[in-house]
C-alpha cells in the first residue's frame, strides 16, 4: 500500500465517515446530546487494548454507528467509504469519533499500548474486508 498522510481530525475532514464528538462552543451547559441512534436494540460499551502496528483488515457495520474514544496512548483511525474499502484515509485519533453505518474502519497503535473505549449496538452485524496491501504507519522526513 502506498504511504498515506496522517490527517488532522477535524469535523469537516471526517464528515464523510462520521462525527467528531466535541461539545459545541455555544453549549449553555456541560451536557449536550451529540448523536442519537433510533431503534437500536441496546448498546454495548467496551474498552479495547490495542497493540497492533499494522492494518490488513477493515470492518463495517450496516446496522449501527460505532464510537472510538481514546483513553490513553496514541492511535490512528483508518476509514473508507462503503464502495471503496481499500481507499483509506488515516486520522490521528486524538478526540472521540462516531463512525457512520457501512463505513469501513480500523485502528492502529502508534504507542506501545493504546486503550480505546468503543460503543455500538448489541445487535451489531459485522462485515470484514482484507486490504489489497497492509497499511503500516511510518514516519518519514
Amino acid at each position: 500500500m502506498p504511504s498515506l498522510p496522517i490527517k488532522t481530525l477535524t469535523t469537516a475532514a471526517f464528515a464523510a465517515y462520521g462525527t467528531v464528538l466535541v461539545l459545541p462552543a455555544d453549549s449553555p451547559s456541560g451536557f449536550h446530546v451529540l448523536l442519537e441512534q433510533p431503534a437500536a436494540p441496546g448498546w454495548a460499551w467496551a474498552i479495547s487494548k490495542l497493540t497492533r502496528r499494522h492494518i490488513d483488515l477493515v470492518g463495517a457495520h450496516p446496522n449501527t454507528k460505532e464510537t472510538f474514544e481514546p483513553l490513553s496512548g496514541v492511535a490512528l483511525i483508518a476509514v473508507a467509504r462503503p464502495e471503496t474499502p481499500d481507499d483509506l484515509e488515516v486520522f490521528l485519533l486524538d478526540k472521540p469519533v462516531c463512525v457512520n453505518e457501512n463505513t469501513w474502519h480500523s485502528t492502529v497503535a502508534l504507542s506501545e499500548v493504546v486503550y480505546i473505549k468503543t460503543t455500538e449496538n448489541t445487535g451489531v452485524i459485522g462485515h470484514t474486508h482484507l486490504l489489497a496491501a497492509p497499511y503500516v504507519p511510518t514516519l518519514t522526513a
